[in-house]
């Protein structure tokens, strides 16, 4: 957005309706309501704070109410007010500094911003064409009808970026884009970090895990997807109901529903759930387990060890595990035991695998046993997976877990001899 200074004060009536005009102005006393009254467009002050942001927030609700800002980057006093310029763009003005929501080059200033019952701020000109709307610039909140993800054709990207706490709206930490992988999965990005990635899009559009109880009629979730274009929207089978999903301060993904009964928002769903969920939790070279019945959800592989110490006893694994010994290609003393691999049972695998075909379970562990770098290999049905340096994300799931799978993890042969691994089993190169 645009700073610009002026000492020229402009004094308008105030808005009404649904629509702004020129020649109307909407001060920090003042709404526009859209047509239903679901939203409404006005002046928003956190709780606790002096500032004041121009907001679309649900006319009816008063909890958790806000669902997008125009102005997060620039707080205002009560003095400001939201106008239409005589260049016919969206401005908020404060003092002497006008704040600009639009930047357009318009032929004809003979324009209007209405709020629609969507909640979506849309500017028009005379002929009712949209030359700007909000749903194209996404503040926390992923309301129906709204995307996620990209279209660079026209230079879009539907983003999503958390508040900075719960009662300050500037831009936060984490972001919620769509990843513009061969995959496209939904990732929650920790600054330039993964923080938490969803499953591929498929024939059953899991991009959302939906827990058991859920009803999934409620949503008609649309993948779109080309050369140059992906994007996800959705949209509620059911008109009397009202559902979002919001990305926190603390970089969840919650799904919430209303309840007009108890006047609350009830939580259907949020991502990540579990620590393990969380990319890189344990850090490289663990096991990671929601089920696990100790204080610590966090595990080295066996043969390896934290890699400090001093941080792993404090619950901090971001460090991960190293090996107790070196695997026999990073020694140059001849005579060393050979190498060899140690199976995990009902695991979920790490990423960043590297995938091939091949003809036998042999072939694709020889393909490892090869090759220097490669720390450990899966094998099903002919498709053969191999992972190079640090294992990341590997989760063991528990023995009756049906999505749980064979991971062959290489390991020195001083190590091989003792674990504590439960349905292991040992393969010498």
């Amino acid at each position: 957005m645009l700073l610009m200074f002026s000492s020229h004060v402009l004094m308008y009536p105030e808005a009404a309706t649904d629509t702004i005009t020129p020649g109307h102005h909407l001060n920090s006393s003042a709404t526009i309501v859209s047509a239903g009254e679901m939203f409404e467009l006005g002046f928003y002050q956190p709780t606790n704070s002096m500032n004041y942001y121009m907001a679309i927030m649900y006319k009816k609700i008063q909890e958790d109410r806000v669902v997008w800002i125009a102005n997060r980057d620039y707080p205002v006093t009560p003095l400001a007010f939201l106008y239409i310029g005589d260049d016919g763009n969206l401005a908020i003005r404060h003092g002497n500094i006008i704040y600009m929501v639009t930047d357009l080059k318009l032929t004809n200033s003979n324009v209007s911003a209405t709020l629609l019952d969507s909640g979506n701020l849309v500017l028009r000109d005379e002929n009712s064409s949209v030359l700007w709307q909000s749903f194209d610039f996404p503040s926390h909140t992923f309301l129906p009808g709204m995307k996620l993800g990209y279209d660079s054709r026209i230079g879009k990207n539907w983003s999503y970026i958390s508040w900075r706490s719960s009662n300050d709206p500037s831009p936060g930490n984490f972001t919620l884009q769509l990843d513009p992988g061969p995959e496209k999965q939904i990732v929650i990005l920790n600054g330039d970090e993964i923080f938490w990635r969803s499953g591929a899009w498929g024939d059953e559009g899991n991009l959302f895990e939906f827990p058991p109880g859920i009803r999934m009629d409620m949503y008609n979730f649309n993948f779109v997807s080309g050369s140059d274009t992906a994007y996800l929207t959705y949209q509620l089978y059911r008109k009397d109901l009202i559902s979002r999903f919001m990305l926190d301060a603390t970089g969840r993904l919650t799904q919430v529903l209303w309840s007009e009964s108890d006047k609350e928002w009830s939580l259907l769903n949020i991502q990540p759930g579990q620590p393990c969920d969380v990319s890189k939790y344990c850090g490289a070279n663990s096991s990671c387990s929601n089920s696990n019945l100790s204080l610590s959800y966090c595990s080295c592989l066996p043969g390896f060890e934290p890699s400090s110490a001093e941080l792993w006893k404090n619950g901090d694994f971001k460090e991960g595990c190293s090996r107790k010994n070196y695997l026999k290609c990073d020694m140059e003393r001849p005579g060393t035991a050979e190498d060899g691999f140690l199976e995990l049972s009902s695991v979920k695998l790490p990423r960043n695998q590297q995938t091939r075909v091949v003809q036998s379970f042999r072939e694709c562990r020889s393909a490892c046993s090869s090759d220097c770098s490669c720390s450990g290999f899966s094998y099903t049905d002919r498709n053969c997976s191999i992972w190079r340096g640090d294992l990341i994300n590997l989760q063991q799931l528990p023995a009756d877990d049906i999505s749980g799978e064979n991971f062959y993890l290489k390991l020195a042969a001083a190590d091989l001899g003792t674990h504590s691994k439960i349905n292991c089993n040992i393969y010498i190169l």
